[in-house]
């Protein structure tokens, strides 16, 4: 997951679509998994910058 994050955050996807992906995949991959996904993305992020975050809607 963190690949995948990591290279559409290169390519200029931004967190908000990534973040919009995830979500749409719950009724697929259930619920637990979304919520896996999404604080594996929240850490990547961090880390691509440390000064910003994600803003919560």
């Amino acid at each position: 997951m963190r690949v995948h994050i990591n290279a559409a955050l290169k390519v200029g996807a931004s967190r908000e679509e990534i973040i919009e992906t995830l979500v749409n995949l719950a009724p697929y991959i259930g619920y637990p998994a979304t919520q896996q996904a999404i604080r594996i993305a929240a850490e990547e992020f961090a880390k691509s910058n440390p000064s910003s975050r994600p803003r919560s809607e």
